[in-house]
């Protein structure tokens, strides 16, 4: 059985999820009956109130008090702007945060935005969390019984579901699918992922060994984020693709990639630019392809997650 998915940080850590999904720390539904329920809330009135152990289990909460130090959960409501944000911190530094915006398309429904869950007991890392959130993140069945309490936050709030329009970039979207349970949302959105996934499957599997990213975070930067171009692009390879997109024209420091179909779905520059990558995808989700930038994707929310809490 070939196991070269180990070496993926984000993928070993799903697995050692899904080991632990049967054990006694998986079994969230037991602990959470066990735990007092979340009073109902409203942002309007600004009176979800919550404590570490609101959140997290017993156990690790007394850990990271007795060697790290109080763990203080801080809530605030914007209700004028619609949302509000759960900020965990120890000492004054955050190693929860999330937003729960209120979405005006879906009454029932919240967006989840801004997901970010570090472990005060890692506190000597870096401070900065890769794109997949293992370097840092919260041992798996830690993360499990949070995202629990979380939904128990949203229903006691009188919602219905769970939705993100706008995440920050594929690492998070794989995030939000595999431990939150995500789905596409609409039609659109599964196309869009679908395309995505067969991108991470063609870089994975399809490219010369020596050219595959080494795991998820890789790829993540290839495609970009809601605040960084994909470390692919330069000004010149801009206009270089551009000019390919629009009449067909193949620059001799680029070569088109094609997957296992024959499908035009980016180029693999040769070139001297001071770039990250030499690997650039396409865009076929409008009228006209265009060169992929997760931005765009973000911006335009061609990629909408949901799960229903009910």
């Amino acid at each position: 059985m070939e196991r070269s998915w180990l070496r993926d940080p984000y993928l070993r850590a799903l697995f050692l999820f899904l080991s632990l999904s049967q054990s006694a720390f998986g079994d969230c539904q037991d602990l959470l009956s066990k735990l007092g329920k979340i009073q109902a809330w409203s942002n309007q009135e600004k009176n979800l109130s919550l404590t570490a152990r609101d959140l997290f289990p017993e156990e690790y909460v007394a850990q990271v008090e007795s060697t790290v130090g109080n763990f203080d959960i801080r809530v605030a409501h914007y209700p004028k702007q619609g949302f509000l944000s759960i900020a965990g911190v120890v000492h004054n530094r955050p190693y929860v945060r999330v937003k729960l915006y209120e979405d005006a398309n879906h009454p029932n429904a919240m967006i989840v935005d801004d997901l970010n869950l570090q472990d005060p007991l890692r506190r000597e890392d870096s401070a900065n969390l890769n794109p997949d959130q293992t370097s840092k993140g919260l041992p798996p069945q830690i993360f499990r019984h949070v995202k629990e309490r979380l939904f128990e936050i949203v229903k006691a709030g009188g919602y219905q579901e769970i939705r993100t329009t706008s995440q920050q970039h594929f690492a998070v979207v794989q995030l939000y699918r595999r431990f939150v349970g995500m789905e596409p949302a609409d039609e659109k959105s599964k196309k869009t992922l679908d395309y995505l996934d067969s991108l991470y499957a063609f870089s994975r599997k399809e490219l010369p060994e020596e050219l595959r990213p080494k795991d998820v975070e890789e790829f993540t930067r290839w495609l970009g984020s809601g605040g960084s171009d994909p470390t692919g692009l330069t000004s010149r390879r801009v206009y270089l693709l551009e000019n390919y997109l629009k009449d067909g024209t193949v620059h001799e420091s680029f070569s088109l990639l094609k997957n296992k179909n024959g499908e035009v779905i980016g180029a693999l520059f040769n070139d001297t630019e001071k770039a990250k990558s030499n690997i650039v995808f396409f865009d076929y989700s409008e009228k006209k392809p265009q060169i992929l930038n997760w931005f765009y994707l973000a911006a335009s929310h061609q990629l909408e997650l949901a799960r229903k809490l009910y």
